[in-house]
């Protein structure tokens, strides 16, 4: 991978932002089931850039081929309304930002090298590149860099559930302000049969004599005994080659953190009985993430109970310790026998959890992992649950994931992104 990315700085060429379906690739193996990745690129030089600033590449679903094709669209002097305003840290630096009276007069060779340390610093944002160095800003590599980041910050079509895609601007910008409004409209306040379903759905309380070492800092001596705890094996191999018809559901939620219900996470406090004190919620607070764990203790609920209805069937490897999904924050993994009846109970769970909380299920980025499942039934099960088959390997919290042992090719993705953050 390395010896291609030398390639092409050597060709002085860059990548065109893709949409569609971007795993152009795709391949059925008897052994190994569906097999996908993304195997096609266009590459564009700078003289393209400037002609074609706002150009893209839609690809197109496979057909009777193994690849996909691969459609330019080229635009130009598209206009999507007057730009955002940014704010931008050098300001901070010129001497009329202050409130207070000072001295206005300064060097005016300091002055000069302010001026073109801001510039650098303009530049430097637009090209999204931190290691520039103060030397590079007037080269062309530079200047094809600012055009190529700008053209991938673009959305130049949209492509609709029933497979129209839509170039028009004044289309798109519609479709994405409407898209947005229907997103982040709140359900309105909870009727007496949903708070009654979250409240039976929460089983976990807070004791009264635990409320004032809720906000304490957790010592060393607690984390050491949490870890040492952990009963080694306690999470079994779920696609283990048993000749067992399983799967593993990877459920995406649209927008998860920006979707949460004040009322609804609110009710699920009282229940598990909170000190009555006002909480927020934010992506980027620190305690965001432990907020939406407590969410996500209604999603556990009506699981809970899901697996207790007749015709649900565990994961082979789960039903011992009861396990129906993984979580953490909001990548969640439902485990289960692959059959219809299980399906259905999932399907309606998940339709359940998402009219109580606004969490929609994003069926276009959410997966199917099956294990010994027949084809006929795998392509059933995903018509159902209007989601696509997954294959092995795969990332998960950022770290590659497989149902069998994983080699070093696995990990190249992984160390390169190391081997980058700590060159940068």
């Amino acid at each position: 991978m390395n010896e291609f990315n030398d390639c092409l700085e050597s060709i002085d060429v860059t990548e065109v932002v893709t949409h569609g379906c971007v795993l152009t690739w795709s391949l059925i193996w008897k052994s190994k089931g569906l097999n996908v990745r993304k195997l096609d690129y266009v590459f564009v030089n700078e003289g393209w850039l400037k002609e074609f600033p706002q150009d893209a590449v839609h690809c197109l679903p496979p057909g009777i081929s193994d690849h996909a094709q691969m459609v330019i669209h080229l635009k130009k002097d598209l206009i999507f309304g007057p730009r955002p305003f940014k704010y931008h840290t050098f300001w901070q630096e010129h001497p009329s930002y202050a409130d207070d009276n000072i001295t206005l007069e300064r060097n005016l060779q300091v002055e000069l090298v302010k001026v073109r340390n801001a510039e650098l610093d303009l530049l430097r944002s637009k090209a999204k590149m931190s290691s520039l160095a103060k030397a590079d800003f007037n080269t062309s590599f530079f200047h094809k860099s600012i055009l190529a980041a700008r053209s991938k910050h673009q959305i130049l079509l949209l492509m609709y559930d029933d497979g129209q895609v839509h170039t028009e601007p004044q289309v798109v910008e519609d479709r994405v302000i409407s898209f947005y409004m229907t997103l982040f409209t709140s359900n309105g306040p909870l009727n007496e049969s949903q708070n009654l379903i979250i409240q039976s759905s929460i089983i976990r309380r807070i004791p009264a004599d635990a409320y004032g070492s809720l906000g304490a800092q957790p010592t060393m001596e607690e984390v050491k005994d949490a870890s040492h705890s952990m009963v080694a094996g306690k999470i079994p191999g779920y696609h283990k080659e048993d000749g067992v018809s399983k799967a593993a559901i990877k459920v995406d939620l649209q927008k998860a953190y920006d979707m949460v219900e004040w009322e609804v996470l609110w009710t699920g406090m009282v229940a598990m009985e909170f000190p009555q004190s006002c909480t927020g919620l934010r992506q980027g607070d620190p305690i965001s993430s432990y907020l939406f764990i407590l969410f996500l203790e209604i999603f556990n609920g009506l699981m809970r109970k899901a697996s207790g209805k007749s015709g649900f069937k565990f994961h082979p490897k789960c039903r011992e310790l009861g396990i129906t999904h993984l979580s953490f924050t909001d990548d969640m993994v439902i485990l289960a026998s692959a059959d219809k009846g299980t399906f259905r109970i999932i399907k309606e769970t998940l339709s359940l959890f998402g009219s109580l909380t606004s969490l929609r299920l994003n069926c276009s980025k959410s997966r199917i992992f099956f294990g010994f499942t027949l084809e006929s039934i795998r392509v059933d099960l995903c018509k159902y649950m209007e989601m696509a088959e997954g294959a092995f390997p795969i990332k998960y919290l950022g770290v590659p994931l497989s149902s069998k042992s994983l080699t070093s090719e696995d990990y190249g993705s992984l160390i390169d992104k190391i081997c980058n953050q700590i060159g940068s």
